[in-house]
């Protein structure tokens, strides 16, 4: 169920960015009984702007600790393949299907190959990646861009490791044999 944190008749006293344990202030509608004050820039709990350093470290708490609650519902990545595989594919996007086609080309020529796909890259669940990735001896990061970002997020977020990578960023799909092509020519 999706909770959008609507109070319905919230009372006269309600203060639209009410500092919350969870980071998250309910929402009232407009035109009720409460009067709702919404801005862009740094404001108090009742939605007035504010340059007080103070009320500044608190909102700010208060939008941090919402993190908290968007890693509890994040999707873990899916393994793919043999749990015990010498080598893991990292994919997220659209390189779930050719990723899969290598891993289980890969295996029919008895390679042992994993992948961890990410259906969602961010927020991540940082133990439960750990876990998925430290089994592996080497990790191979496949994305669509120059810069390996796939890759950069998991390290900035605390998932160490040296990794290679199969980065494709000429316009065109990856495909499976691009990938154990690739696979193919770093794996000697």
């Amino acid at each position: 169920p999706i909770d959008r944190c609507v109070v319905s008749d919230a009372p006269s006293s309600y203060v639209r960015y009410a500092v919350t344990d969870d980071g998250v202030s309910p929402r009232a509608i407009p035109g009720q009984d409460a009067f709702v004050v919404c801005d862009s820039d740094e404001h108090d709990q009742d939605g007035h702007i504010s340059e007080d350093l103070r009320v500044h470290v608190a909102q700010h708490s208060k939008r941090m600790r919402k993190l908290d609650g968007l890693r509890s519902e994040a999707i873990e990545p899916q393994l793919y393949g043999p749990s015990d595989a010498q080598t893991l594919l990292l994919c997220w996007g659209s390189t779930y299907g050719p990723c899969r086609e290598a891993v289980d080309r890969l295996g029919a020529q008895d390679k042992s190959v994993a992948m961890l796909h990410f259906s969602q890259v961010w927020p991540i669940r940082i133990s439960q990646t750990i876990r998925a990735i430290e089994s592996h001896k080497r990790i191979i990061s496949v994305e669509g861009n120059s810069t390996a970002q796939l890759a950069s997020l998991l390290r900035e977020s605390g998932v160490s490791g040296q990794w290679e990578q199969i980065l494709r960023f000429d316009g065109l799909p990856f495909t499976a044999d691009y990938i154990i092509a690739e696979f193919s020519r770093i794996d000697t």
